[in-house]
């Protein structure tokens, strides 16, 4: 996966390991998971990249975040069954980086990686990718399904 040069010179922590850095080489983004990743975070970003999911009235939604009183109360509003699913399966950049003040261009970047992940997880499972926003308050990346039952 490619990320893009603006946004890697953006990466506040990633540039402060670069300056505390003896060598002389460029610390790599996989030199930096090296650095900070504990395991939580590893089980968690293998969570979030390749989502559990449970299935509810034929459709998919990611288990973890999954409530059927809350899809029963969408339901209730007479919302589109594959609405519904894009709704509850949706994830919001800012929130998934605790609302930390980041450019727009990285919240897009960010979005654009997280749909590409999904797509690569999903996508074969009959999944349809979704990503929008063009700022860090609307970034945002979900699924449904490509042929609802």
């Amino acid at each position: 996966m490619r990320i893009s040069e603006a946004t890697l010179k953006s990466l506040d922590d990633v540039a402060a390991w670069q300056s505390s850095n003896p060598r002389s080489e460029p610390i790599t983004l996989l030199d930096y998971v090296g650095f900070v990743a504990t395991p939580d975070t590893f089980f968690a970003f293998a969570d979030l990249y390749s989502p559990s999911l449970v299935v509810h009235a034929g459709y998919r939604f990611v288990a973890s975040r999954f409530s059927v009183d809350t899809y029963d109360a969408w339901v209730r509003t007479g919302t589109p069954l594959l609405d519904i699913q894009r709704v509850l399966n949706h994830v919001h950049i800012s929130t998934l980086i605790q609302n930390i003040e980041v450019s727009d261009h990285v919240a897009v970047e960010a979005a654009r990686v997280l749909g590409e992940l999904w797509q690569r997880t999903l996508g074969p499972h009959g999944l349809e990718v979704g990503v929008s926003g063009t700022t860090l308050d609307d970034a945002q990346v979900t699924f449904w399904e490509s042929q609802p039952p």
